[in-house]
């Protein structure tokens, strides 16, 4: 028994035991929530907070302890990060481009909205509460515009997940809220490092150089690496096909894209999300080997 508990020391054993725990409490209450017509989105954010200190850690200290050791956390955030990653990738490829190039206008104006109102409410009530809240080296210039600018930032993969849950994630309307959100979350993030290198007072020009790269980096994926990423990815040459090395290609490609966006100061579910955007559309009959397609005797079978 000792050799056991032992064993479940391990940092293997423990995050798949952490998989196991969070999988089981996420699907619980997310089903219960969806009985009562909530998106299963909100119970899963629900087990979240019940898995931890507030209610697990307080009732159960040892087995929390065990389960969820301090040690731990900053891997078990990481894996989470890179789910949420290609979370946000198969969201960017399921866009509805054809519609958002006739409402583009309407979606920067909606999301400059998105920005400017909630930044303007946070930063007016933070006056208020400069003087409870904020700490002694803390001006009050870099604690208004840090509030403000944490009201502007949209919960990106919450609201996404909700739309999908609710089924309108495809549709025009879901289309556009994506859009916006994203926009809305990359410029906020923008913003928020200006915000942070004014209060430091120093790296004010690094701070500029990078937005300078994220907005190059935005344009370059849409007008020169889209029109040609079919020909990159051997789309072309494999005549429509696509197998295992083209789908490494594009989980490298992805992979890529989030790295570029996380090391200019936005995160790196942005770049996720613009790499699902500009992958070529391929359809399912793609992955289907050759032979199926040519051959009368063959039987279709999924290369992936």
């Amino acid at each position: 028994m000792n050799v056991l508990l032992e064993n479940f020391n391990s940092p293997l054993a423990r995050l798949l035991l952490q998989f196991i725990v969070i999988i089981l409490a996420t699907r619980a209450v997310g089903s219960l929530l969806a009985r009562f017509g909530q998106p299963r989105v909100i119970g899963e954010i629900i087990a979240g907070i019940l898995l931890g200190p507030s209610l697990f850690g307080w009732v159960w200290p040892d087995a929390a302890g065990f389960i969820f050791p301090q040690s731990s956390l900053g891997v078990l955030q990481l894996f989470s990060q890179i789910g949420v990653c290609l979370f946000m990738f198969v969201v960017g490829l399921e866009l509805d481009l054809g519609h958002l190039r006739q409402k583009a206008r309407v979606a920067v104006v909606i999301s400059n909205i998105g920005i400017i109102v909630p930044f303007l409410l946070g930063a007016g009530v933070s006056v208020l509460l400069y003087r409870s809240y904020a700490t002694p080296d803390t001006s009050r210039t870099a604690f208004v515009l840090f509030m403000g600018i944490a009201m502007s930032i949209t919960a990106f993969p919450v609201l996404v997940r909700i739309l999908k849950d609710r089924g309108m994630a495809k549709t025009p309307l879901g289309s556009m809220a994506i859009t916006c959100a994203a926009v809305d979350d990359a410029s906020a993030w923008a913003i928020l490092a200006v915000v942070v290198a004014i209060a430091r007072a120093t790296g004010l020009a690094a701070t500029f150089l990078n937005l300078g790269l994220t907005v190059l980096f935005v344009a370059v994926m849409l007008f020169i690496v889209r029109p040609r990423l079919s020909r990159w990815l051997g789309v072309d040459r494999a005549e429509g096909f696509a197998g295992r090395s083209m789908i490494a290609s594009v989980l490298i490609f992805m992979t890529v894209s989030a790295l570029a966006t996380e090391v200019m100061g936005i995160h790196a579910l942005f770049g996720a999300f613009l790499a699902g955007v500009v992958v070529p559309r391929i359809s399912a009959a793609c992955f289907y080997c050759r032979c199926s397609l040519r051959s009368a005797g063959c039987e279709p079978t999924w290369v992936c």
